[in-house]
């Protein structure tokens, strides 16, 4: 049990549901452990609380991200499990339960901001300067990543993530997003092609109030694949006559892309992980020269939004390891 408690405690948890009466940590914590009831609140580390982005809800509910240094029971009888359940206490019928989970899928906001707070914002090795109002920084991970994880230092210490703890730092009117989606190549089950994950990026701001005539401007970070969804997404929404896909464009400020495969990739040792999952062909459409990805640049370098969608673009200069596949032993 010691081995598995050790990889609990390195390990980010997500909490939904929260009352919107919840103000800080402690706050958390001092929930939590009540409906736990097997873990005290200074065995709780409560990292960021957000307001949720359910628009549906009045007064709407919180969502924070912890870390346990002794795991609840809840969680140590689990096998295999990425999301559970936390009921009410005895003698409260109308009060909600709580969800835990690792898995980070949908928005999870990082922090909150002041509804009328404005802010400059100087890129220097670019010389782009604006003023916004509140503004959405939504990041998108990329393949075979974990939507939070995937932003932390490898093999380091978990209790770090920068979109959460530096990013609103520097940009106190960014209100900072994560966006999870499955991206898993071993063993997933998922048909889903790259103008599919578009299509959900596009519903899942719709349902969260960016088709609302109160929405902020919207910003991007994208990794890897998460920058052909993104990219996609921009072009479904150019080319559609929809007045809420023409609004929701509107409110696209622009993006930092982060070693996305525009020209494809060599993809041999995915095609050993994939092997006639159900996933495979959208691992062929980010090889090099596939006839998607040349479809996707001649839609974009022909979209009406680029001239005014502000794009950067970081790339690798040199060779990154590549994924290994252990045989097993016989």
């Amino acid at each position: 049990m010691k081995q598995d408690s050790d990889k609990w405690s390195r390990t980010v948890f997500r909490v939904r549901g929260l009352p919107n009466d919840v103000k800080t940590a402690e706050d958390v914590a001092s929930l939590l452990s009540s409906r736990l009831g097997d873990i005290s609140d200074d065995c709780i580390r409560v990292y960021s609380l957000a307001t949720a982005l359910y628009s549906w809800e009045s007064p709407r509910s919180k969502m924070a991200t912890l870390m346990f240094q002794t795991l609840p029971s809840l969680i140590q009888e689990s096998h295999g499990k990425k999301e559970w359940f936390v009921p009410a206490n005895q003698g409260q019928p109308h009060v909600d339960g709580l969800i835990l989970d690792t898995h980070f899928m949908g928005m999870t906001p990082m922090n909150d901001v002041e509804s009328r707070h404005s802010f400059e914002y100087t890129c220097s090795f670019s010389k782009y300067y604006t003023r916004l109002t509140v503004c959405s920084c939504v990041t998108i991970s990329g393949l075979a990543s974990h939507p939070f994880g995937s932003w932390q230092p490898k093999r380091s210490d978990k209790t770090f993530m920068w979109i959460r703890d530096t990013l609103p730092k520097h940009l106190p009117g960014v209100r900072s997003i994560i966006y999870g989606y499955d991206t898993k190549l071993g063993g997933s089950q998922s048909f889903q092609l790259i103008p599919d994950l578009a299509q959900a990026l596009i519903n899942q701001l719709q349902t969260y109030g960016w088709n609302s005539a109160s929405a902020k401007p919207v910003v991007f970070l994208a990794h890897s694949l998460g920058g052909l969804v993104l990219r996609e997404a921009l072009v479904k929404l150019d080319r559609s006559p929809d007045e809420g896909y023409t609004a929701l464009l509107s409110l696209f400020a622009g993006a930092v892309f982060f070693g996305v495969p525009n020209l494809g990739m060599e993809q041999s040792h995915f095609q050993t992980i994939v092997d006639d999952n159900p996933n495979e062909t959208l691992v062929d459409d980010i090889a090099r020269g596939s006839n998607y990805l040349r479809r996707l640049n001649d839609s974009s370098s022909n979209s009406s939004f680029q001239s005014r969608f502000k794009c950067f673009w970081a790339y690798e200069t040199s060779q990154s390891p590549t994924i290994l596949v252990s045989q097993p032993s016989k």
